[in-house]
């Protein structure tokens, strides 16, 4: 399976509770930002049920940019309707101590995981794949569009221009995803740099992830 509940084994909490599973790569920086806050507060003790909620509804309320966020926001509300805490681990409770309460939904997310790249390999053909579109209709449909309107000529049709955004949004998507797979080695690494710095770009929002990913390749070199 690409998607599987983790059983949590201490009975001092619940009879069977599971694990919420880390949230899938890819995910928007401001959904990941309220996730963020929706579970610190959950491991504060001073904050309030209405706070809680709030920081809840601000997660759900987010407009999901692709796949990735949808499925965030599926087991944040998954955990909302089944909410436990061991320590800073949130859980899922599984109602009436059933092991089989989930099932239904572990067989959905299943389902949406396996449409998703969860490894750098298939993360790195999608973004390619992703970019060779965008490229292609530029190259193809939309510059020559533009070049036409910039000589006196038709303006770039509505059409062209919303076709064009979509394949640049599938892109970016895929390119959240990428950035977002731990480099398996430098030369992955290096891949994820250019993207993020090469063609005049300065993705500044990266700087800490790209930091924490070298030591973390430098260790394992020194090791």
């Amino acid at each position: 399976m690409a998607f599987q509940f983790t059983r949590w084994g201490n009975p001092d909490i619940a009879t069977c509770a599971f694990k919420l599973p880390d949230m899938p790569f890819g995910i928007s920086h401001g959904l990941r930002g309220a996730i963020d806050a929706y579970c610190e507060a959950l491991r504060n003790i001073g904050d309030t049920e209405a706070q809680i909620a709030k920081l809840c509804a601000q997660v759900l309320r987010f407009e999901a940019n692709g796949l990735p966020d949808t499925v965030a926001k599926i087991l944040i509300q998954l955990h909302r309707d089944n909410a436990g805490l061991d320590g800073d681990t949130l859980l899922l409770i599984a109602p009436g101590g059933d092991p089989k309460a989930f099932a239904a939904s572990e067989a959905i997310l299943d389902d949406l995981y396996r449409l998703m790249p969860q490894d750098w390999v298939s993360a790195r053909a999608h973004y390619e794949s992703a970019l060779a579109a965008e490229n292609e209709y530029d190259r193809r449909v939309w510059k020559p569009a533009w070049e036409t309107s910039e000589a006196g000529g038709q303006k770039v049709s509505k059409l062209i221009n919303e076709e064009m955004e979509r394949l640049q949004d599938i892109r970016c998507n895929a390119e959240n995803i990428l950035l977002d797979v731990p480099a398996p080695d430098w030369p992955a690494f290096a891949f994820k740099y250019l993207i993020c710095f090469d063609n005049d770009r300065d993705l500044n929002g990266y700087h800490e992830d790209l930091c924490a990913e070298a030591k973390r390749l430098l260790a394992e070199v020194q090791s």
